[in-house]
């Protein structure tokens, strides 16, 4: 009797030990299938948006468009002027990064001979120039950052487009290029 005592216990310990497994197979699948994929968005994306100063370049002008500018010849400094890690998000109408670093003190020294990229995953998306409100030129074609108009959370990047001079130069607007869209997008930082 004894025996027999001690085999019904060991088949209903046995019978626990499958349901416990059983239960934590689901627990499993269920945490793949849908805890995971929420966990995405509120990390980092795998593509990396830095912004670079240009440790130099040359700046033309278009011969066929009178005022039309472009970078060429960009080098970009050793490391990131902005990192990945330090923009909170983008606003894709005002074309605004809010970060958490102090946009004051990392523009401050830079005027209009300093340029910048904009890149993802260390491959440039476009160029652009540093260009403070003293200055009395209007750059053309190329995306502009002032440096005493930023916040200390916060800049914003224009492109002066206008139609009457050149005719529509909206196609070099790539502020708000696929590439940078994805990867700000995937990580939860896009803003209308």
């Amino acid at each position: 009797m004894h025996r027999m005592g001690v085999s019904i216990t060991l088949c209903i310990m046995k019978i626990n030990l499958q349901k416990i497994k059983a239960l934590g197979f689901v627990v499993l699948i269920f945490l793949c299938f849908v805890g995971l994929p929420g966990c995405k968005k509120q990390s980092l994306s795998a593509n990396q948006i830095d912004i670079y100063e240009l440790k130099s370049f040359t700046l033309k002008y278009d011969t066929t468009q009178a005022g039309l500018q472009r970078i060429e010849n960009p080098v970009l400094k050793d490391s990131p002027v902005l990192k990945n890690s330090e923009i909170q998000s983008y606003s894709l109408t005002q074309h605004t990064f809010k970060i958490t670093v102090n946009a004051n003190e990392r523009f401050k020294n830079l005027n209009g001979s300093n340029g910048f990229a904009i890149t993802v995953n260390n491959v440039p998306v476009y160029f652009g120039l540093f260009h403070p409100a003293y200055l009395s030129s209007m750059v053309l074609g190329v995306p502009t950052i002032d440096p005493i108009m930023t916040t200390e959370s916060a800049f914003q990047i224009d492109f002066v487009n206008m139609h009457y001079l050149q005719g529509d130069i909206s196609a070099l607007d790539k502020r708000n290029d696929d590439k940078i869209i994805k990867a700000l997008k995937d990580s939860g930082r896009l803003r209308p």
